[in-house]
């Protein structure tokens, strides 16, 4: 609130949050992501097998989530609130249409699809206002994220490799995973 009209700071704060979130949230959501099937199965047992496939797509879903999180906190800092609750009402009208198609289609994967396509659209209409408030684009947001998006893609890499070694269980798929991670 103490930058609400200095434009250059609040671009500069909101890269810089984007960046922090991203680096925090995204291994985490990519390693879960992967070692979905043999954690479920682990914790959970062989009965919950089917939990996977949408576990995996609201980990893809939630990285979306976990970087527009902060575009509303600023929205309402810099006197957006009404833009704020208009993208809100956008939600409501359309999203509903987007849940029933994915879980009429494929289940419970295809609501988390649905989640995954439909919620990130949201932060379109976020940039715009952004864009207006602040001079916040997308190539704004792009640059924030290269770097997390670097070591994610690292990690996945790292990851992937460890879960093709020939490992005898879960538990070990899961541990190995995790400390390579």
């Amino acid at each position: 609130a103490k930058h609400q009209a200095d434009s250059s700071t609040l671009r500069h704060l909101l890269s810089r949050i984007v960046e922090g979130v991203a680096f925090l949230a995204w291994p985490l959501l990519a390693g879960m992501m992967l070692v979905a099937h043999p954690a479920v199965a682990l914790v959970f047992g062989s009965k919950w097998a089917g939990a996977t496939d949408p576990l995996r797509v609201l980990a893809i879903y939630n990285m979306s989530v976990a970087v527009f999180a902060p575009f509303s906190y600023l929205l309402i800092v810099t006197g957006g609130a009404k833009q704020l609750r208009h993208i809100a009402v956008l939600g409501a009208v359309v999203l509903p249409g987007f849940f029933w198609l994915g879980a009429s289609f494929a289940g419970a994967t295809g609501l988390a699809a649905a989640w995954a396509v439909a919620v990130p659209l949201f932060g379109i209409p976020y940039m715009v206002y952004l864009r207006r408030r602040i001079g916040f684009g997308f190539s704004d947001f792009v640059r924030a994220l290269q770097a997390p998006a670097l070591a994610t893609v690292g990690m996945t890499i790292v990851v992937v490799a460890v879960l093709a070694l020939p490992l005898r269980t879960d538990l070990e798929r899961v541990v190995y995973a995790t400390i390579a991670a």
